[in-house]
């Protein structure tokens, strides 16, 4: 299975949503790490997982890019890349969508992978 047959896009999100109970997890995905991808397990045991892979300026990777490698877990049933603004007119229209978002704690785990980086190749 091409696991980039997972991206949809924003528009949609709705008719593939429209079956089981899902839960939305919204975030940059930048970087990519194995806690982010434990992090996806877990919220998606009891639900099907959409990862939502947001849009930013200043980003290791394009969202693209990281849309690609959080579609190639196997936890995740959907992906779609969106702007910060766009991806909560959709979702709020699924009362039963439980929906995941921290912005300060992603921003935190990629802070400290720049700093993991910069201090293995001492630069720091």
């Amino acid at each position: 299975m091409d696991t980039r047959d997972k991206i949809i896009s924003l528009a949609d999100v709705s008719t593939a949503l429209a079956n089981g109970e899902w839960v939305a997890v919204v975030s940059g995905f930048d970087p990519m790490t194995v806690f982010e991808a434990e992090r996806l397990a877990e919220l998606g045991k009891d639900r099907k997982l959409l990862a939502v892979v947001l849009e930013e300026d200043g980003t290791l990777l394009e969202a693209s890019a990281r849309a690609a490698l959080v579609a190639a877990l196997r936890d995740v049933y959907a992906v779609t890349i969106a702007s910060p603004q766009s991806w909560q007119a959709m979702l709020k229209q699924n009362p039963a969508m439980k929906v995941i978002e921290d912005p300060t704690a992603d921003a935190a785990r990629r802070n400290a992978f720049v700093e993991m980086v910069l201090t293995k190749q001492q630069l720091r």
